[in-house]
């Protein structure tokens, strides 16, 4: 063995052991939530590991700043940007090195369009009969129906006539456009027959009274979505582990949750690049109580009907890492943070009285409670979901945000995700 494999073997081990005692540390010290009845001794067998419980930093206060050991005798400078939800910024994250072997890596593997995550894959593909239909109706054979072709096809066979803003309401309201794409490609297509009736009831809606401008401005205000992804695998962006440590014990999670979470989520954004004010994760009551976690969705057995079971997104904690800054724009927009109060009421006040989508970063993205601005090497953190004894709770609402457009150059990203099933025993 050569002297740079032994010391490189020789720090991995160094810094898998200085993790595991910071873990232990903060066990003792208390920093991990422990209700009092699970300190009856008396019970040790039934309760949860400690060192697999999951921790909230304290914000303290907007422009609070603590400085972390994230490695041995490194510190990384963190600070408060908002308390609901808790967000922080922490400096220099990344070196120069690593972003660039991100982006090198995401351009190896090859990035596409990137969809959101209520797009899902046909189990069956669409038929010989869709396929050929949908081709007819595609006249500029771009590989998807914009809203007016779309309309040509709902003309043809349900013979209702819609202009191009009733097609896109019909589409939102039935769900039919999955990814917010403001278009629809074949598998989404192929759904028309399963949404008929609440087309149906939709379009009957329409003829009785027609749109508010304020859902006309929000169909207006373009796609949901506006950027190129891709996913890599932990090996080919973090070699020695160094960077899923470094997270670990930034989160203060166990490193099997960090190991076992999703892979990497790199995304290009060009000029024009966008993404609308979303969640990462979705509520623990979603699809009513009888969907799993879409991470652990291959452990669980198929529906009755042989049909894959339900699922939604289970995203405790985000990481977002900045890889270039833009030259203007790009920056990251948190819509309600530390709002009073985050209520659909909130939001219809906004559209009726203001004439503006909160979640429209184009055009108001500087409108937002907090916006953090893009800088290379920089990560940003927050809690999609409440921590409940110690535990995953409910999705914190308050964690609503997107990426703002990017009016000169280009914004490279990528996404952690920590995945935590609330089922503890999973």
């Amino acid at each position: 063995m050569s002297m740079r494999s032994a010391l490189y073997q020789s720090s991995c081990r160094l810094t898998e052991v200085f993790l595991l005692l910071q873990v232990l540390i903060f066990t003792i010290s208390g920093h991990v939530r422990v209700s009092p009845e699970q300190n009856d001794s008396s019970d040790n067998e039934d309760h949860r590991n400690r060192e697999l419980w999951i921790y909230e930093h304290d914000p303290v206060e907007i422009g609070h700043v603590q400085h972390l050991e994230l490695e041995p005798g490194k510190l990384y400078r963190m600070e408060t940007m908002a308390i609901k939800p808790p967000v922080f910024v922490i400096s220099n994250f990344l070196t120069d090195e690593e972003c660039e072997r991100i982006k090198h890596r995401a351009q190896v593997t090859g990035l596409s369009n990137s969809k959101t995550h209520r797009k899902k894959i046909l189990t069956t593909p669409p038929s010989t009969e869709v396929n050929e239909t949908f081709t007819e109706f595609d006249t500029d054979g771009d590989g998807t129906l914009n809203p007016e072709e779309a309309g040509a096809f709902i003309l043809s066979e349900y013979n209702i006539s819609l202009d191009t803003d009733e097609v896109q309401f019909v589409m939102t309201q039935t769900s039919i456009d999955l990814d917010s794409g403001g278009s629809l490609d074949v598998e989404e297509f192929s759904q028309f027959p399963a949404v008929e009736n609440l087309m149906f009831k939709v379009v009957r809606a329409l003829k009785y009274r027609p749109m508010p401008a304020f859902v006309l401005k929000k169909l207006r205000r373009g796609k949901d979505r506006t950027s190129e992804t891709v996913r890599l695998e932990h090996d080919l962006y973090d070699p020695d582990s160094s960077l899923r440590h470094r997270l670990a014990a930034l989160a203060r999670i166990h490193p099997y949750i960090v190991y076992s979470s999703e892979t990497l989520h790199v995304v290009h954004y060009n000029s024009g690049g966008h993404y609308h004010a979303h969640h990462d994760s979705q509520p623990t009551h979603y699809n009513n109580n009888v969907s799993v976690c879409e991470h652990v969705g291959h452990l669980y057995p198929n529906q009755s009907d042989g049909s894959p079971p339900k699922t939604r997104v289970c995203r405790f904690l985000t990481v977002l890492y900045y890889l270039n800054e833009p030259e203007q724009g790009g920056q990251t927009a948190f819509p309600m943070a530390d709002n009073d109060t985050y209520t659909q009421e909130g939001f219809t006040y906004e559209f009726n009285k203001k004439q503006r989508d909160l979640t429209d970063l184009t055009n108001h993205c500087l409108d937002a409670n907090l916006v953090v601005e893009a800088k290379k090497g920089m990560a940003v953190m927050w809690y999609n979901h409440h921590v409940e004894d110690g535990w995953i709770g409910e999705l914190n609402n308050f964690s609503l945000h997107g990426g703002c457009e990017v009016h000169i150059g280009e914004k490279w990203i990528a996404n952690h995700w920590i995945n935590v099933e609330p089922d503890y025993d999973m």
